[in-house]
């Protein structure tokens, strides 16, 4: 994504307009990055693991009551929302897209719209208002990103979606870049040696299941990438902008799996993929550029 972040720092001087290229992060946080990712040599022993745990009712049903042991004295119920006569008709309608909120790991083979697609992507992360900020009359600063639908550390948003798009009627498979800017799909052309019309391939050799029931990657229609651009956070906040990378990619996903609810569609965040060869895909350089999180969107098998 070089070259496409300019405006972060209009009328700064080169000097630090150079900088921003520089790395950022320190190594123990380049280590993190790096240990995280799936390779081929990693991936049997990742799976085992995995596969340990999920076979093992006991710790499957115990694992998320693990929790840090608190000396509290006192528990204050809340009160249920649905009490509340008063709430809003907004709240209503968030408490009831929450309640349908769900993985779907397979899909139908009526692809998804272009149209419908569209909507999912805006619906993860869109820009507000470009002109101005909430409840502010005052224009934002000349060269500032705009306002979007998430919260971001200093307003920095380095998350770009990406979307391989392999069963989506009146869109063509290919590789993508969602600009949120512009509001487009930008057709990119692969790299690692894979063929622009040739998605499939891309699908069958980068992403994987750790069993063939887990994910279907035959009829999804879209797979949605979350890409961090970390010198965005990192440039000002160093190794605390990585926290922040991964916080702005939880909200976008969260924000796909509901507008995903609202439509009906299904849709699951995926992290079978071989991160360094996705990388790869999108030109990303897999440190200050790098894959934090897969979406696949599709229609709902309800066979």
């Amino acid at each position: 994504m070089r070259g496409q972040n300019n405006y972060y720092l209009v009328d700064v001087k080169d000097k630090h307009h150079n900088a921003f290229y520089d790395k950022h992060l320190s190594p123990e946080s380049y280590d993190f990055i790096e240990v995280s990712k799936i390779t081929r040599y990693n991936v049997d022993d990742f799976g085992k693991h995995v596969h340990e745990i999920t076979s093992n009712s006991y710790i499957v049903r115990h694992i998320c009551n693990n929790s840090a042991e608190l000396s509290s004295f006192e528990s204050i119920p809340l009160p249920d929302l649905s009490d509340d006569n008063s709430a809003c008709e907004l709240l209503d309608s968030l408490q009831e897209i929450y309640h349908r909120r769900q993985s779907n790991r397979h899909y139908s083979p009526e692809g998804i719209t272009f149209d419908e697609l569209s909507k999912v992507l805006q619906g993860g992360c869109f820009i507000l208002d470009p002109a101005k900020r909430k409840d502010d009359d005052k224009p934002i600063m000349r060269g500032m990103p705009a306002r979007r639908n998430i919260g971001s550390g200093g307003g920095l948003y380095p998350i770009e979606l990406f979307l391989i798009s392999s069963n989506t009627v009146g869109l063509e498979n290919g590789v993508y870049h969602y600009n949120q800017e512009q509001v487009t799909l930008d057709r990119l052309m692969p790299r690692g040696g894979f063929r622009d019309n040739n998605v499939k391939e891309i699908v069958q050799e980068i992403f994987f299941s750790l069993s063939r029931a887990d994910m279907d990657f035959v009829n999804v229609s879209g797979i949605i990438i979350l890409a961090g651009c970390l010198n965005r956070t990192a440039y000002k906040y160093q190794d605390r902008g990585l926290r922040f990378a991964l916080i702005d990619a939880g909200a976008i996903t969260q924000n796909l799996y509901l507008t995903c609810a609202a439509m009906d569609l299904g849709c699951c965040a995926c992290g079978g993929y071989y991160d360094d060869e996705l990388n790869e895909v999108l030109g990303l350089d897999g440190a200050d550029e790098t894959v934090l999180n897969v979406v696949l969107v599709g229609k709902k098998d309800i066979r």
